[in-house]
């Protein structure tokens, strides 16, 4: 899956996005492990949360996080995403090949609200988005059942359906330390003004130049861009 090209990179202003200038971003991060599986339990995610919270000093005021208790599905679909030019999420990611519109990003439970955590593919694909880039910080989000000539029916491909120009996802199980050193870098190079492509194959470089031999592929190779990986994102930190 390789990010599709185009003749001339969009620009976006990170600061001035659609009438709200303090608040592109919406970054997401969740350690909840609580959630009902029929399967073994969720395995714990420290490094989520500091995921997040590193991402948001790179672009300053113009993030807006929702971390910890605070990450509900509810908070999530109560926010006018259509206003958000990024938006990351870190936290589990649960494939289903079987039932592809089961597939869920496993959010903070809220029995206030009902919610029992789990952002799955078919409400994902009813999202209002306007996203330049959707970024998955979590396991397995572009894994799926194959569907001949459609592709792959994924998370992934729920949040292309629901507006994302393009797509950040892992093709298998993600490494919390290692992904959250990439993701770091990723945005660092994002906001010094490369585009989506460049950015995420300049933080695999990186990846690679710190660890050397204990970076293998498999920590990195997974995470892939599908959709136009040409967008340049403008931030000017406050």
């Amino acid at each position: 899956m390789n990010s599709i090209a185009s003749s001339r990179p969009e620009l976006i202003d990170a600061d001035q996005a659609l009438g709200h200038p303090s608040q592109s971003l919406l970054l997401i991060g969740t350690n909840a492990t609580e959630a009902r599986l029929e399967a073994e339990p969720l395995r714990d995610l420290p490094e989520s949360e500091d995921e997040v919270r590193a991402v948001g000093k790179i672009f300053g005021s113009a993030s807006v996080l929702l971390l910890g208790r605070n990450a509900t599905d509810a908070a999530v679909k109560a926010e006018l995403l259509n206003r958000f030019k990024i938006i990351h999420i870190a936290a589990h990611g649960i494939a289903s090949p079987m039932f592809p519109d089961r597939a869920a990003l496993v959010l903070t439970e809220d029995p206030a609200h009902h919610d029992d955590g789990f952002l799955q593919a078919r409400d994902i694909r009813q999202l209002q988005l306007n996203a330049e880039l959707v970024t998955l910080s979590a396991c397995d989000t572009g894994a799926g059942r194959l569907e001949g000539e459609e592709g792959i029916e994924s998370i992934e491909r729920a949040f292309l359906f629901a507006g994302a120009r393009s797509v950040l996802a892992s093709l298998w199980t993600a490494s919390d330390i290692y992904t959250t050193d990439l993701m770091e870098a990723f945005y660092r190079d994002l906001a010094a003004g490369q585009n989506d492509a460049d950015a995420l194959r300049n933080a695999k470089l990186t990846l690679l130049k710190e660890y050397r031999a204990q970076a293998t592929p498999f920590y990195w190779a997974g995470f892939t861009l599908v959709g136009d990986g040409t967008a340049i994102v403008e931030s000017r930190r406050k």
